[in-house]
């Protein structure tokens, strides 16, 4: 099962974490771009958190691209930006779904960078929207 070439609407770059030690012990993380690919973005599913220290959106997107050897290479350690709108996706999971070796297929978070680290302590109300279009 191939992508039609007009359904790849979203130029994407994918990109691996790297981690570096100075001199004097200080880590640092880098984003490195493994690869700049069409893709389709598509959202799946949104929720909203709230909490102690703020609150959160979560909106959770299916990613389609070609598979080739740098596609077949991505992982949950990886991320995804949109080009165009300089969305970061946070990818969960990267599968092959009886696409036959043709379509690797991400799932992907966008979490609102309002709150990036919650504590621990933090009381927690999530609840999930379906996303219907139409």
């Amino acid at each position: 099962m191939a992508i039609a070439a007009g359904n790849l609407n979203a130029k994407i770059r994918i990109q691996t974490r790297h981690e570096k030690q100075d001199s004097m012990g200080q880590r640092s993380e880098s984003w490195q771009t493994l690869a700049t690919r069409r893709a389709n973005i598509r959202a799946l599913s949104m929720g909203e958190s709230k909490t102690l220290t703020g609150e959160t959106s979560s909106v959770t997107y299916e990613i389609k691209v070609r598979s080739d050897s740098a596609t077949k290479t991505i992982s949950p350690d990886d991320r995804v930006v949109d080009v165009r709108t300089g969305n970061v996706y946070d990818v969960e999971a990267s599968e092959d779904m009886l696409s036959m070796g043709k379509i690797i297929t991400l799932r992907c978070k966008y979490v609102s960078r309002g709150v990036e680290h919650l504590q621990d302590n933090a009381q927690t109300f999530t609840y999930d929207l379906p996303l219907t279009l139409g």
